[in-house]
């Protein structure tokens, strides 16, 4: 399951850098990729379905723990994260 935050711009305050600084947090936020959660044991392609862009965190395979979805059909193109 993918997961994306997207959060709506607070309401408008008498201070002007305030405003400034609430909207780059919101912008930050909502510019944030898709992230996803899995456990596998040989990694995610052909067993883990995601759009190009996702970042998944893999928590049972012991070799890689960040892959991103770069291309491919909805279970492949995965690719590693050597951290």
């Amino acid at each position: 399951m993918s997961i994306r935050f997207r959060i709506n711009r607070p309401p408008q305050v008498a201070d002007h850098n305030l405003n400034v600084w609430f909207d780059q947090v919101t912008d930050a936020i909502n510019q944030l990729p898709n992230f996803s959660m899995s456990s596998t044991t040989n990694g995610p392609n052909s067993q883990v379905t995601g759009d190009s862009g996702t970042i998944l965190i893999d928590v049972g395979s012991s070799a890689t723990t960040f892959w991103a979805k770069l291309s491919g059909t909805t279970t492949s193109g995965w690719t590693p994260f050597y951290l």
